[in-house]
């Protein structure tokens, strides 16, 4: 039987590594977007300030007795070092997240680490990380990751039942006010053509809430996720009456489906929903037992009741998974005080 105290890392060369049996796993581990081996290839490209990831297999045994139980990706943003997509472990080994966070570690060297996403549901590492020696927790912001579990129901009839009457109402109200109401779906590269579509729309709904929007960062921000991971480009509009009455920017990687943004609009009601309810089902087809993000919130459960964003998600009956956003030291006690406290968390090579 191995031991959980033989956890190791080592750095891996995704050029060697068969794209298919990467993704297959990573998805086994629980693992995000962030881990697509696609994804993974072009992350240099679509952040051109922070250079190509370091991606590193978790390890358990010794010599030919090895077996691999996860991995993870480590970026540089400045002098800090970020965990890109968490350390991502097979649910059977999911226990010796501690010794494997102590191996990373190890392996990347004393300094300032970042661990968390907004679009993780990966429960928060406060306590395993402060109960790691050396490591000091210098900020946790808690947040709540929202979207539809589809385990929780039997079928896509019932879920759909669940949903809030009003929903339903204002979906049936797009289909008897636009009777050539389609939904449309384009992947790939195609999906580049809309970007100005999507932004343009999300300008305007910004405007109409009086919010703050740069609509040349968005675009240039979102055209440049697109052309660098084409694969992962998808656009879902709802088109009605000669004109887009609501759009959706997604990603799909494995029983997980990214509601990333959208917008809908000005108008009489129901385009928007018709387009949410319909990708629902869309997504429902293709995993059952998936999940269906929908964004997060640091606002609590017991005040979102009155919020329109996240009452519309409660209507959506969406779950929340608790989260954490945590920025740490590792300083390890068998290093000088100073050298410690001053050294480079690792070479600047990563993303």
């Amino acid at each position: 039987m191995l031991s959980s105290s033989s956890v190791s890392v080592e750095r891996v060369d995704l050029s060697r590594i068969d794209a298919k049996e990467w993704d297959a796993e990573a998805i086994r581990r629980g693992a995000s977007m962030r881990s697509a081996f696609a994804h993974l290839k072009r992350v240099g490209l679509k952040h051109l300030w922070i250079g190509r990831p370091r991606i590193y297999e978790i390890r358990l045994g010794k010599d030919d007795r090895q077996v691999r139980i996860g991995h993870y990706t480590l970026v540089r943003r400045g002098k800090v070092a970020a965990f890109y997509d968490g350390l991502n472990l097979f649910s059977e080994h999911r226990n010796l997240w501690p010794q494997a966070m102590r191996a990373a570690l190890t392996e990347a060297g004393p300094g300032d680490f970042e661990y968390g996403w907004q679009w993780s549901l990966e429960p928060p590492r406060d306590m395993e990380l402060k109960a790691i020696a050396g490591v000091t927790v210098t900020s946790s912001r808690q947040i709540l990751v929202q979207g539809v579990d589809f385990a929780n129901w039997e079928d896509w009839d019932a879920y759909h039942r669940d949903i809030s009457e009003n929903i339903r109402r204002n979906a049936k109200k797009a289909e008897r006010l636009h009777p050539d109401l389609a939904i449309v779906v384009i992947k790939g590269f195609a999906a580049v053509a809309h970007l100005p579509t999507l932004v343009a729309m999300r300008d305007a709904l910004y405007r109409r809430k009086g919010l703050p929007f740069s609509p040349l960062r968005v675009l240039a921000s979102h055209a440049l996720s697109y052309v660098a991971c084409p694969t992962q480009a998808m656009i879902a509009l709802a088109i009605g009456s000669g004109r887009v009455l609501a759009i959706q920017n997604m990603i799909e990687f494995g029983d997980a489906h990214y509601n990333l943004d959208g917008a809908a609009a000005n108008g009489p009601r129901g385009g928007a929903w018709h387009l949410q309810i319909a990708m629902l089902k869309r997504a429902y087809d293709r995993s059952p037992k998936g999940k269906y993000l929908l964004g997060y919130t640091d606002v609590p459960v017991v005040n979102q009741s009155a919020q329109g964003l996240l009452r519309s998600r409660r209507s959506l009956r969406a779950t929340d998974w608790p989260t954490s956003l945590i920025q740490f030291r590792w300083a390890p006690r068998t290093s000088k005080p100073c050298e410690a406290l001053h050294s480079e968390p690792m070479p600047s090579t990563a993303t």
